[in-house]
């Protein structure tokens, strides 16, 4: 306690308890305010009541006070005016409410922590897709259900909580059975997962995945059930999709004689089409198997580097394309047509290679055979527009010489004797040019019947 002038707020007395408290002697005291027990900003506050103070102003407050050692701490102040020793005063009780006041302070801190952390939970629970419930044990009644069940039932949170057979209702009944088993799992195991159909409000048909885990009260016997519920229709959906474009893709790469495999960047096999590795079986003795190396650069390094060449333009992101020659057991040499294409991921890196090998000896054996006609066919046009030319020019020229007045002409023999020598140069001309026929690939010269000759 002490008492303080009422107009210079000067200390006139102070009792022991107060000189315990703050740490100051009787004499520091008488020589200080009530001012130098405050810190700047609780001295504004001071003078801020001071100046509103009334006959009405309660005299019961809660201030904040600072030792001779610099601790501040909490005080009540209980005031009345008096007058000692013939000076307006105030006679001023303090009360050390520190740690009262700090303990409402942190519960207040904590509570509103909790009321914050309380609404991110909820608006985290309304945001997500999944259904986040907690349900009675024996009642199935739904204690709590965040707002995505509306999406995925058709059905409010409250429509769930005021009805608890609202849930069980929506199952198809084909699935019922599903959640008599899954309960039976989950009272065992203390969780369980479960897969079932439900039926939406607007009647289409959805799919539903279940994860649930089982709460035990303070005796250990069961309590309540908490679950997540996922809408898997969509993923259902796109599984089956992938399934059936798997069946269809195996089937179209496995209907083909042409070779198919992936590899990753260091040659080794990944996967590969039926006709791959039945061939590779076939030349090896051996079925390949995931991780094998295509290409062995110790059994055929020439294969190998000439395979290489283009496997690193394929690793740099670029297609590659070339043929090369190989010999198959039983079949002799083959001519094959090889492409690489880069495989990538979603950053655009290069994962692993395509490969593609083409049988196209066939193809190489028809160019050999069309480039030999189109040869043989220059020489045969060659020989009609230019050998045959001559000897048919002098002929022609030699005609118009002979002297159709005068057939005893002695020129006109001479004239036929030219024009024999012609017609077998003609003739002979004629004879290469149906022997070089012949030579064509593919033309045949069938002999004509004579009526049509």
């Amino acid at each position: 306690m002490w008492i303080s002038s009422k107009k210079e707020f000067r200390f006139l007395a102070v009792n022991q308890a107060a000189i315990n408290k703050y740490g100051y002697s009787r004499e520091e005291f008488l020589k200080m305010t009530i001012m130098d027990i405050r810190s700047a900003s609780e001295i504004e506050r001071l003078n801020n009541y001071f100046q509103k103070v009334s006959a009405d102003t309660p005299d019961d407050f809660i201030w904040k006070h600072q030792t001779k050692s610099g601790k501040e701490f909490f005080v009540r102040i209980s005031v009345m005016e008096t007058v000692f020793e013939g000076t307006a005063s105030r006679f001023a009780s303090s009360t050390d409410v520190d740690e009262i006041i700090k303990t409402q302070q942190a519960n207040a801190e904590l509570n509103t922590q909790l009321i914050a952390y309380k609404n991110r939970l909820e608006n985290i629970l309304s945001s997500v897709s999944d259904i986040i419930w907690s349900c009675e044990i024996d009642s199935f009644k739904i204690n709590y259900i965040n707002d995505a069940c509306t999406s995925v039932y058709g059905y409010t949170p409250d429509e769930f909580l005021t009805n608890s057979d609202l849930w069980f209702s929506t199952i198809i009944d084909e699935d019922k059975a599903i959640i008599g088993e899954n309960y039976k799992r989950l009272l065992k195991e203390g969780h369980s997962e479960s897969e079932y159909r439900i039926r939406h409000k607007d009647g289409s048909i959805r799919v539903i995945y279940d994860r649930n885990v089982l709460v035990r009260n303070q005796e250990g016997l069961p309590d309540s059930i908490n679950g997540v519920s996922s809408d898997i229709t969509k993923a259902k959906e796109l599984q089956e999709k992938i399934i059936k474009d798997e069946k269809n893709m195996h089937a179209l790469i496995n209907n083909t004689e042409d070779l198919i495999w992936l590899v990753n960047k260091d040659m080794q096999l990944v996967v590969g089409n039926d006709p791959y590795l039945k061939r590779i079986e076939k030349i090896t003795g051996q079925k390949p198997k995931q991780g094998d190396y295509v290409v062995y650069k110790e059994k055929d390094y020439a294969l190998w580097n000439r395979f290489k060449v283009h496997f690193d333009r394929a690793l740099a992101g670029e297609k590659a394309h070339f043929e090369d020659s190989t010999n198959f057991p039983n079949e002799g040499e083959r001519i094959i047509e090889i492409n690489l294409t880069p495989v990538t991921d979603q950053k655009g890196e290069v994962t692993d290679i395509s490969c593609f090998v083409r049988n196209i000896t066939d193809r190489h054996l028809n160019s050999r055979k069309i480039k030999l006609q189109n040869d043989s066919l220059n020489e045969i046009a060659w020989l009609q527009s230019h050998t045959v030319r001559a000897p048919l020019a002098n002929i022609i020229g030699l005609v118009q010489l002979i002297n159709h007045d005068d057939l005893n002409d002695q020129n006109n023999q001479k004239i036929l004797k030219f024009l024999e020598e012609e017609s077998f140069k003609l003739d002979e001309i004629i004879h290469k040019i149906v022997q070089k026929t012949k030579q064509v690939p593919g033309v045949s010269l069938q002999k004509k019947p004579t009526s049509e000759l």
